[in-house]
Formats: structure tokens, C-alpha cells, sequence
């Protein structure tokens, strides 16, 4: 029974592994045939995790009925009504972190934690090879992004009018992929704090992190981490610091003409999508909300009926992801989940997610793409094990 036990720990792990290669956001009207291939076994993944275990996790519920329900009052009370994807975004998303949230426990943590080091090394070692190649490694039969020079907005970056493509990983753009390896150096410090840890182990997981990271060339993430490195260095007494420093001296030449690069809009496109989703705000809509997955219909009938050009490729959520939420649920419903987020980090002492500021205040991946998402609130959990742990063991981590 033990071993039974065990496999059905590996189910949600596996659904979180495999999760950044679903290409659905609550913002497509649409899906390919692999997408709703991938949400099937997904579902089927969900509700046998729930079937065979259900005394174990019947007690808790109270979370989830409550994001349940704010889902529900928020779409009752918007502009807009949800659409069936943005509906199958959030069952899926809310099943997920049930699973994992099911299977945890605080015996389990360090499993847990270490496994999904593991899965992030992958995707960083996935990201690192596509940078060196600079394509794709043929794996689109599984959902993989096709990258190539002649890719129609590719991430990518000039220098001396070479172009480089940045590295995405198995996620559906280089942002995406940045925002989930910074949550992988937070459960690294999370892990190494915890546990004693061999110099090696941290010497090789970090700089692979650090490396793929500096190949996303995303500017947020690499300013966060920074941030964490040294906050690393100065709770752990070592010599951490150097392993992420070190691929970033190698790079220096291509992150300065990243930030040169006369071809970049990213600034630009992103003040004019605040220009507009300003513009458009009415007492309504600021009240009430647009609804979930609705922001670009109305950022749509917006640009319409102002006559205002725009590329099919401005037709995007808001790049700041409270932001983003404040548009689609309201200013009400979004207090709501601010106040419970913020309750939640006060007493799981979980500041070290305030690392993650500049990609939330400058991106809205970790909130429109249900990757980036699951791995961010599965993380928020195991780190709060972490916390109750290190309570117990009266030596508070955070």
C-alpha cells in the first residue's frame, strides 16, 4: 500500500511537469486538437488524484471553495460573461494545485521541493540547448514552441543586425520560461536553508538556473535574479553568489545588446497598452470588471470604435499582472484577492516571493498562462511546509 502510495505522490508532480506544455489562456476563444488532448488527460489526472484519495483531502476544500466562489460572483457581476476557455483555464488550474495541494504534507515537503528542482533543472537545460542551437528541438508533436529565425514573433533580439533568438524552454514564450526558473532559485534557497545541502549540488543546480536564465534575456527576471543571489550569499555565508554571477560576466556582451537592441518595442509596446487600458476605464468597468478572459474583447471594441491602428500583436492582457486582474475581476473582487494573497504571505512568512515584484509589476504571464501560474501558487505551498517545518523545529526560516 505504500508503494501505491508513492505513485499516486508522483500524479500531481506530473501534471505540474508537463503543464507548461498546455497552450491555453483564458484570452483564446480557441484551442488546437493537442491543447484539448493534453486538458483531457489533465482532467483525468485531477479526478483520479481526488477518487483515490478522497478521505484523505475532503477536509481540504475550504480554499478552494472560496477561489470557487470569487471566480463565480466575479463573472456573475462583469461586463462580460466568461467564455468556455476561460472556464476550462480555471477548472484546470484550480485542479492542479488541488492535486498537489492534496498530496502534501509536511513529511512530504522535502520530496516535494526536491522534485521540482529537478523538474525546473529540465526545463532550464531544455532552454539552454534551444539558445545554443537557436531553434527548436523538433518536439512540436508534444507542444513545444516552433523556433526559428523566420518565426513570426519570435522573442528574439538583434546585435550588429544578427538576430538572436532567446531561449523559451517548454513554455510558450522567453518570459514565461524566466518567471518559472526565478521560482526555482526561491525553492533552491528554500531547500538549502532547510536541509544541508553538498557545496556540489548547489554549485550545479544553481548555475544551470543561472545560465538558463540569463538565456530568456529577460530583463525583470534577471534584475530579481540578482536579487536573490545575494540573498543567497548572505544567508547561506558562501560562495553562491559567484555561480550565478560568473554566466552573467559571460554574457554581459549579449545582455547589453539585448538592452541596445534599436529593433526592441517591449518599452514601447507596453506604455501603449497602459495608454490604452487607461483610457478605456469607466466607473463600470472599474467596479464591476470585464470578467475573466474578456480584457481583450474590450481592449478590442475599444481600438475599433476610436479608430485607432494597431498590429494584431497589440491585441494582448495588460503587461502587469495586477493590473491585468484589476481589468478583468474589478476593484472589488480584486481587494478581495489582494487582502487574501496578502493574509496568506503575512502568515506563511512567504516574503521571499516579493522577488518575483519586477516580473509581476511588468508582465502578466504569471496570471494569464496557466504554466507560470500553477508553479507560482504550487510553490507558494510548498514553501509554506517549508515555514511550518522550520516552525516546528523552532528555527524559522523566513
Amino acid at each position: 500500500m505504500r508503494r501505491i502510495s508513492h505513485i499516486l505522490d508522483l500524479i500531481p508532480l506530473i501534471l505540474l511537469f508537463l503543464l507548461p506544455l498546455v497552450r491555453i489562456s483564458p484570452e483564446d476563444f480557441s484551442a488546437t486538437r493537442r491543447t484539448w488532448i493534453w486538458l483531457a488527460l489533465f482532467g483525468i489526472g485531477i479526478i483520479a488524484t481526488y477518487l483515490l484519495n478522497y478521505k484523505r483531502v475532503q477536509i481540504k476544500n475550504s480554499y478552494f471553495i472560496l477561489a470557487i466562489c470569487i471566480l463565480a460572483a466575479g463573472s456573475i457581476i462583469a461586463l462580460y460573461p466568461p467564455h468556455l476557455i476561460a472556464y476550462v483555464f480555471a477548472c484546470i488550474a484550480l485542479g492542479c494545485l488541488y492535486t498537489i495541494y492534496a498530496r502534501l504534507t509536511p513529511q512530504m515537503t522535502s520530496l516535494f521541493l526536491a522534485t521540482m528542482l529537478c523538474m525546473i533543472a529540465l526545463y532550464a537545460q531544455w532552454g539552454i540547448i534551444q539558445f545554443v542551437l537557436q531553434q527548436d528541438l523538433h518536439m512540436q508533436f508534444i507542444g513545444e514552441s516552433v523556433l526559428n529565425i523566420n518565426t513570426p514573433g519570435v522573442a528574439s533580439f538583434y546585435i550588429n543586425q544578427e538576430k538572436f533568438i532567446r531561449s523559451y524552454g517548454p513554455f510558450s514564450h522567453a518570459n514565461s520560461f524566466s518567471g518559472v526558473l526565478l521560482l526555482g532559485c526561491i525553492l533552491l534557497i528554500a531547500l538549502s536553508i532547510s536541509k544541508k545541502l553538498p557545496n556540489y549540488f548547489l554549485f550545479a543546480i544553481s548555475s544551470i538556473f543561472a545560465l538558463a536564465l540569463v538565456t530568456t534575456f529577460s530583463r525583470a527576471a534577471l534584475a530579481s535574479g540578482i536579487c536573490i543571489a545575494i540573498y543567497a550569499a548572505y544567508k547561506k555565508k558562501n560562495i553562491v553568489l559567484l555561480y550565478v554571477i560568473l554566466p552573467l560576466i559571460i554574457f554581459t556582451p549579449l545582455v547589453l545588446g539585448r538592452s541596445t537592441d534599436v529593433h526592441d518595442v517591449a518599452a514601447h509596446d507596453r506604455i501603449e497598452g497602459l495608454h490604452w487600458a487607461l483610457n478605456m476605464q469607466t466607473a463600470s468597468s472599474l467596479i464591476r470588471g470585464y470578467g475573466i478572459g474578456n480584457y481583450q474583447t474590450a481592449l478590442t471594441g475599444y481600438l475599433a470604435r476610436n479608430n485607432i491602428q494597431h498590429n494584431p500583436w497589440d491585441i494582448a492582457p495588460i503587461h502587469s499582472a495586477p493590473l491585468y486582474m484589476l481589468a478583468e475581476f474589478g476593484i472589488i473582487f480584486f481587494s478581495i484577492i489582494t487582502f487574501t494573497l496578502f493574509y496568506l504571505i503575512k502568515k506563511n512568512h512567504l516574503w521571499i516571493l516579493l522577488f518575483l515584484t519586477p516580473s509581476l509589476l511588468l508582465d502578466h504571464y504569471f496570471v494569464s498562462q496557466i504554466g507560470p501560474l500553477v508553479w507560482l501558487l504550487s510553490c507558494g505551498i510548498i514553501l509554506s511546509h517549508v515555514y511550518y517545518k522550520s516552525e516546528q523545529a523552532n528555527n524559522i526560516v523566513y
